[in-house]
């Protein structure tokens, strides 16, 4: 699995071709499924200790995002992934799935009143913003750059309000079962 990861990976150039249609291909046998039983492992397995069992989930989740940003890049680029070119849409297509990734991770924190996962929530959506900043921002220009950075402004607003509220709620004890 490390060596499908590190060396034989679509990205370099002499790594085997793609075979198969979008998303149901060879990098769901080789990225997707493994994340997937990663993932089970580090919730149903019993006798795991803490470490293990997130050292597991965290396997799951690193092998599940390097499988969705290597099918956004055949999705762009088809069979050139190896390809140094990328273009805008594909940058964007990053950004939106971080958002979703960084969105679903706050949702779970909430709905699981989990501060570590909060942070990691965190951490991913201060990730796309910096990237946003960085890299997606270079390519626009005039009243489009204004008002992209207005939005992000007023949502990075909304997000830091949700974060507070789930910092609250996370710190009050859960109300008792009235069954």
């Amino acid at each position: 699995l490390a060596a499908s990861v590190l060396v034989a990976n679509p990205l370099n150039g002499w790594a085997p071709k793609v075979h198969g249609p979008l998303i149901a291909d060879t990098m769901l046998v080789a990225y997707g499924l493994p994340a997937l039983l990663f993932w089970q492992a580090s919730r149903r397995v019993p006798g795991l200790n803490r470490w293990l069992r997130h050292g597991l989930a965290g396997l799951a989740g690193a092998l599940g995002v390097f499988y969705v940003a290597l099918e956004i890049r055949r999705f762009w680029q088809g069979e050139a992934m190896a390809s140094a070119h990328v273009g805008e849409g594909e940058l964007y297509s990053y950004t939106v799935a971080l958002l979703i990734l960084g969105a679903a991770l706050l949702w779970q924190a909430i709905a699981r009143r989990s501060t570590p996962l909060r942070r990691l929530a965190m951490a991913v959506i201060a990730l796309t913003v910096a990237k946003v900043f960085l890299i997606d921002a270079s390519g626009l220009a005039g009243l489009v750059r204004v008002f992209s950075f207005l939005a992000l402004g007023l949502s990075l607003a909304g997000l830091a309000w949700l974060n507070r509220w789930a910092a609250g709620q996370s710190a009050s004890p859960p109300a008792p079962d009235k069954t």
